[in-house]
């Protein structure tokens, strides 16, 4: 609508002051937003810290970008601008240190997990150990890509450690990361799966059907850095000194991690 009454000149300093708002507000939510990088196996903790952190600090936005670390490593040497990074392996972490997206000041350990074989809820007989995995009954095992997530990295190792993995191979149907993995049992589109314990806890169509023995389960710790190319490295580290604190912990511990900071 225009007003007659207005100048031509009054028009250019509304506009002008319009454009000087807009781009304030966006500049100012820039600064007031924190973006995180997050393992797909964090999914539900994760953004539990999240929500319990911008009830504690309203002026801040915490925005979770979930996927499997070996993605989530490589977009951020891409480009992609995240502060904070948890990845379910040293690996990953270790990646983006030789690349300089991180430095080892900035990168500790804090989490560790086991893994477990599950089912469906609907299977009444599951099976309660490896070996009885290889049985020709069973024809398809999920587990995360075992070449590059960290979830399926693991699975393999344990599955060398006990002897079996050229025996389960031909049967297993890997995922994009340990979530898609357990996606699949829960489809019903493998009968079996090897994922995190923690991510049991999550889904209601799948069970435990045994954890993986002491004696193969491999060492799993998860580790948490700000990035280099951090656009909020001040909010970045409340939320850092956060995931630090007790009720992380609490958070952590409720969804079957073992804390190990």
């Amino acid at each position: 609508m225009l007003y007659p009454h207005l100048s031509f000149k009054s028009y250019i300093v509304i506009f002008l002051a319009c454009f000087i708002f807009v781009s304030c507000s966006t500049n100012d939510n820039t600064q007031n937003s924190i973006i995180v990088f997050a393992a797909a196996s964090l999914t539900d903790s994760v953004n539990q810290i999240k929500r319990d952190f911008e009830r504690e600090n309203p002026e801040l936005n915490v925005h979770v970008n979930i996927g499997s670390s070996a993605q989530l490593a490589k977009q951020i040497v891409l480009g992609s601008p995240a502060d904070i990074f948890l990845s379910a392996n040293i690996k990953w972490m270790d990646y983006l240190e030789e690349k300089e997206f991180v430095t080892h000041e900035n990168r500790f350990a804090m989490l560790g997990n086991n893994l477990a074989v599950i089912t469906s809820t609907k299977n009444v007989y599951p099976v309660n150990s490896l070996a009885e995995l290889i049985d020709d009954k069973i024809n398809f095992i999920a587990i995360a890509d075992y070449n590059s997530v960290p979830a399926g990295i693991y699975a393999k190792s344990a599955l060398e450690k006990a002897g079996i993995w050229q025996n389960i191979k031909p049967k297993l149907v890997p995922g994009n990361d340990v979530r898609i993995a357990m996606a699949y049992v829960e489809r019903g589109e493998a009968e079996y799966g090897i994922v995190y314990i923690t991510d049991t806890q999550v889904d209601n169509d799948v069970k435990v059907a045994f954890v993986l023995p002491d004696e193969i389960q491999p060492d799993i710790r998860y580790a948490c850095c700000i990035t280099e190319n951090a656009q909020n490295v001040s909010d970045a580290r409340k939320l850092i000194n956060y995931l630090k604190s007790d009720a992380a912990r609490e958070v952590f511990e409720k969804y079957g991690f073992k804390w190990t900071h």
